[in-house]
């Protein structure tokens, strides 16, 4: 391998080098799909960031079934993390009833003001959790559930509850070139630390084409932010069969419970289509047997 120094930085011709640096993994699907579960199968120790709720009950069961070392807010601290959706009605109403002389244009843009100053405030203490988490020695996988909460809250810290339009070819288009640009700079962020991440998102139908002329899939894709896949190395999405049955004879009934399928993937890209179809089912939908499907090379021994 041969170094040289160009503009004060370090650049090789190191071609050979085995790709096995820990992931940045999306992941989506529909309610009891084991979104939430998936990041529990990797190495102790995970440290999960819930945004909503619900994503306690399911944390603290499936580690308890899975017998893995979590860390995850207290129920003390559970609303430092957690939009509370009233306080923010109450914050926009103090304001409303305080400047209700003034204009429509004035007191929107005041009201919109205090509402991106609670989502600012609100993303400054969720990211110093995930950054604390992430330098912490011990903690081997990071989790936010969901990362399209995360996205959502961005938007409302960029923009408030308005839309921000410009216009393109004399029409007026709905923009989010700020809010895409911070997603980028928190995802490239994430990737510095070495760890494992898994980011869980809704899901949603897919639509091809755009306005008037978008038809729907048939497919069901992530909720949140749109370039997920130019600045993660995978995508999964989790499927659940709901007629499944056991004790059935029927193939569609008696086959996997749960499976998972490879979206996107920048590490193997092979995997995006048909062949990245069904490449895990049931038990064997683990972190360790996600990096050895996108690379059979890898040692994922640290992993199991």
């Amino acid at each position: 391998m041969k170094e040289t120094q160009i503009a004060g930085i370090a650049f090789t011709d190191d071609t050979d080098r085995t790709n096995t640096d820990p992931y940045i993994i999306a992941n989506f699907g529909p309610e009891g799909s084991g979104k939430t579960r998936f990041p529990l199968t990797g190495p102790d120790v995970t440290a999960v960031v819930p945004l909503e709720r619900k994503s306690y009950f399911t944390i603290d069961k499936m580690a308890r079934e899975l017998g893995k070392h979590i860390l995850r807010p207290s129920e003390a601290a559970v609303d430092k993390l957690i939009v509370n959706p009233r306080k923010v009605d109450m914050l926009v109403a103090d304001v409303e009833s305080k400047n209700g002389k003034l204009g429509a244009e004035e007191l929107n843009k005041r009201v919109q003001a205090v509402v991106k100053s609670y989502f600012r405030d609100h993303l400054h203490r969720v990211n110093d959790t995930i950054y604390a988490l992430l330098d912490r020695a011990d903690v081997r996988v990071v989790c936010v559930d969901t990362f399209g909460q995360y996205a959502s809250h961005v938007k409302f810290a960029t923009y408030g509850y308005d839309d921000k339009l410009i216009r393109v070819a004399g029409k007026l288009v709905r923009s989010n070139q700020e809010m895409n640009q911070e997603l980028i700079d928190v995802l490239n962020g994430f990737s510095r630390y070495g760890k494992y991440m898994v980011l869980c998102h809704k899901h949603k139908d897919e639509y091809e084409g755009s306005g008037d002329n978008s038809k729907a899939t048939g497919k069901l894709t992530w909720e949140g932010f749109r370039y997920l896949g130019n600045h993660t190395n995978v995508i999964i999405e989790h499927e659940v069969n709901r007629k499944w049955d056991p004790n059935s004879k029927e193939e569609s009934r008696s086959g996997w419970h749960w499976r998972l399928n490879i979206k996107r993937c920048q590490r193997n890209p092979e995997l995006e289509g048909p062949a990245g179809v069904g490449v895990l089912v049931d038990e064997v939908i683990t972190l360790a047997g996600l990096v050895q499907v996108v690379d059979p090379e890898a040692d994922i021994a640290d992993l199991l």
